[in-house]
């Protein structure tokens, strides 16, 4: 996988930041495309695609190439 490649949530995850700002929960679920935008030790840094939410480090969530 590398920066710019499109993959999917393999799980559904819950995440503080919503699509409006806000720090309220939303669920994002399995087969939501996510682009990468970044890599480090921590795990991979991805945007949601319909939504242009970005979350950092993302060692325990898991993706997968196919939808």
């Amino acid at each position: 996988m590398e920066i710019g490649d499109i993959i999917y949530l393999e799980e559904p995850i819950r995440w503080r930041l919503t699509p409006n700002g806000h720090w309220d929960e939303h669920l994002y679920p399995a087969g939501t495309p996510v682009k990468i935008i970044g890599k480090g030790e921590r795990g991979l840094d991805v945007e949601f695609v319909e939504t242009g939410v970005k979350m950092e480090e993302c060692r325990f969530v898991k993706f997968t190439q196919y939808k």
